[in-house]
């Protein structure tokens, strides 16, 4: 075999075993249960039942990355402290480390085809026949993973084995120490698996085209590299889970930098204290008592490191909020700036709407992007929803005068309403991609004219919240509301009356009236938080007398 089919062979091999690590890790995703939630919940009551819990949890999962999301999502739901989740990632790096045991022992050791090849096909059919709510169905995925990991592993071996015939892998032994930490640290972070990087390294190993030295570098800066990967998964969220995975960075950063000056020394002192003569079986033990060594070293200080980060990493939110300028202790001046938020919450709200339609932006400067990320842009409205809903209930604490809880109460339910309205839009949101891109005439005509009302919609609350004037309000919404109440009966009417004759399936009937429905809730639950946002309390009861459009 020439050198470069051995190496497309090679990427084949990565690429299978990192199909097999995602198989893994998804179908992992779909087993955790409730009561493991809530085991991993109730172990973080001290530091160290927190880390024997992540390494436990890891080690039985075989996925740091499912334990490592599980932590982020506790601490960004204020399930567990700071100190608790650092407890928790410490512990799951050293139970990751039970993943490169097994392909050590297993994959170096017996024949892989023996049993991958069984593995991938026994798994194989019962993923085709089985349904999705089967739990069977995840299991066989898990065990289809794991021989596309081994199988993976036999195609990175026998590469690397074909392709020492053609390269002279020996003179990498020359370059210095800290090319191969780099290389570790850059592979494991573009792969985003510092265990593929093992099995690689491994490889090499085995067939001595690289010493123990250089695989340990390898190695070492893979342990950095892989932190990569909790550091992406933190930026869409709250401000505690950026420092979790921060936190993370650092323990690894900082451990790794004693370690590669006393490589050669460490290398030496573990092969004569353990008298272990295997190179492969020395590599992964180096590998643990490097974790090992990074939870005794900070163990220590996690309560004044989880401090640091909490006084170092902070003021990182969506926008710069006007309430965050103001002293809880000035009420008048708190409301004020509530308002200004919640203004600006309903502005971003509308927006939401225009980009779930790829309508152009109407505000730039007040606004997202038409090009954005939608889920992301909702995961970030919803944080600040949450923002707002927080300091609300610190100014009712806060507040003795009926005319301001009166007005805090009003801008709750605004931004409550606005929130209703954000996750009709977001749950309409695949089937106006579905209509977008329909061939069917009538399906593409219906998402047109419902572009088109959102348009119209979006442009008079804009022109609300912007340039009316308070007399103006309640006749405004009111007319807008009309409007709203005489549209929804249309489309239904229109959709039974032409619907039959547009060829379309009980399904696609099904599909286009729930879609009409949500899309008109989210309208209705945006006109309830105008209403709230913009009127006097007696316009706002005259509001409440108009008839409702959607039962």
């Amino acid at each position: 075999m020439g050198l470069y089919s051995n190496i497309w062979k090679l990427l084949a091999g990565i690429s299978f075993f990192l199909l097999g690590m995602n198989y893994i890790e998804l179908s992992l995703r779909g087993l955790v249960s409730r009561t493991f939630k809530l085991f991993l919940k109730k172990q973080t009551s001290s530091t160290f039942k927190s880390i024997l819990s992540g390494a436990l949890s890891t080690a039985v999962l075989q996925s740091s990355s499912v334990v490592n999301l599980i932590v982020l999502a506790f601490v960004s739901a204020n399930v567990i402290q700071i100190r608790s989740a650092l407890g928790l990632v410490l512990g799951a790096n050293l139970g990751s480390t039970f993943s490169s045991w097994i392909i050590a022992i297993i994959g170096f050791s017996f024949n892989i085809d023996s049993f991958a090849f069984p593995l991938v096909g026994v798994a194989g059919i019962f993923i085709v026949l089985l349904s999705q709510d089967n739990k069977w169905y995840n299991i066989s995925k898990v065990i289809f993973g794991f021989g596309l990991l081994f199988l993976g592993l036999d195609y990175i071996k026998n590469s690397m084995s074909d392709l020492m015939g053609h390269l002279n892998f020996i003179s990498f032994n020359h370059y210095p120490s800290f090319f191969f930490l780099l290389l570790g640290f850059l592979i494991t972070a573009l792969i985003q698996s510092s265990m593929t990087t093992m099995a690689i390294v491994l490889s090499a190993l085995n067939l001595q085209a690289i010493d123990l030295l250089s695989a340990a570098a390898l190695i070492l800066g893979s342990e950095v590299g892989t932190t990569i990967k909790l550091l992406i998964a933190s930026f869409n969220g709250p401000l505690v889970k950026k420092r979790v995975a921060v936190g993370n960075f650092f323990f690894n950063v900082i451990s790794a930098i004693p370690i590669f000056i006393f490589l050669p020394f460490i290398i030496n002192l573990i092969t004569l204290s353990f008298n272990i003569s295997d190179n492969i079986i020395l590599l992964v033990l180096f590998q643990t008592l490097v974790n090992l060594f990074c939870i005794l070293l900070f163990y220590p200080f996690l309560k004044g490191i989880s401090a640091f980060l909490e006084k170092k990493i902070k003021n990182a939110k969506i926008n710069y909020l006007s309430m965050d300028l103001i002293d809880l202790n000035n009420i008048d001046n708190g409301i004020v700036a509530l308002e200004t938020d919640s203004k600006r919450f309903l502005l971003q709200s509308i927006q939401f709407l225009r980009n779930v339609f790829d309508l152009p932006e109407i505000s730039p400067k007040k606004g997202y992007g038409s090009k954005v990320n939608l889920l992301k842009t909702y995961g970030n409205l919803k944080f600040f929803h949450g923002q707002l809903y927080n300091y609300s209930l610190q100014l009712l604490n806060a507040s003795t005068d009926k005319k301001n809880i009166v007005k805090v109460n009003n801008l709750i339910d605004s931004n409550r309403n606005a929130m209703y309205a954000l996750k009709s839009i977001k749950d309409a949101m695949q089937d106006i991609v579905q209509l977008k891109n329909s061939a069917n005439d009538f399906k593409y005509l219906f998402y047109q004219k419902a572009m088109f009302k959102a348009v119209s919609y979006a442009s008079k609350v804009d022109s609300l919240l912007l340039t009316s004037s308070p007399s103006q309000y309640f006749k405004e919404l009111k007319e807008l509301y009309i409007i709203l109440s005489k549209d929804y009966v249309d489309v239904l009417t229109d959709l039974f009356k032409n619907g039959t004759n547009a060829h379309l399936s009980e399904i696609e009937i099904s599909t286009l009236i729930n879609f009409n429905r949500e899309i008109y809730t989210a309208y209705k639950s945006y006109s309830f938080a105008l209403k709230h946002f913009l009127l006097d309390p007696v316009s706002a009861a005259s509001f409440d007398e108009l008839p409702g459009f959607i039962r």
